[in-house]
């Protein structure tokens, strides 16, 4: 059986000194997977280009992240902060209108969560042209006290 030449390419390197001519011989089938090779290296260094790309705007985001957590988290310490002042002061509010008034109707009403929101009780010894008022807005917290 005769056997089948493949085709082949061949590389001649011809120096310029006279010296000994080199050459190289290469099957089509060779040169294709050579060429693979090289293509998909090729891909694979554009990929990583994008990739560190992309990781570099996440390293970005995550410290932009961070930054925010953690002003929020020194946020949030003011907010409980400034929460058990609150919860002090009406303490305070409350023990103080049971020992002006303990007998109004304006000592249990401020801190009551039942909604209603007005409390009319006549404060000093004037008579009753003086009341107060005391109004609770359910988007505020505190107490606000109008003369009439």
């Amino acid at each position: 059986m005769p056997t089948q030449k493949r085709r082949q390419m061949s590389v001649l390197f011809v120096p310029n000194d006279g010296s000994r001519t080199v050459v190289f011989k290469l099957g089509y089938r060779s040169l294709r997977v050579v060429t693979g090779a090289f293509l998909l290296l090729l891909v694979m260094l554009v990929l990583e280009f994008a990739f560190i790309w992309k990781i570099q705007e996440w390293r970005q985001t995550a410290h932009t992240l961070t930054e925010e957590n953690r002003k929020l988290h020194t946020e949030v310490a003011r907010v409980e902060e400034l929460a058990l002042t609150l919860k002090r002061i009406q303490g305070t509010d409350q023990k103080l209108r049971q020992m002006l008034l303990p007998d109004s109707e304006l000592a249990p009403a401020a801190h009551a969560n039942t909604g209603s929101t007005d409390s009319t009780a006549v404060i000093g010894r004037e008579g009753p042209t003086v009341a107060n008022v005391a109004k609770r807005s359910p988007a505020s917290t505190r107490d606000t006290i109008v003369s009439r």
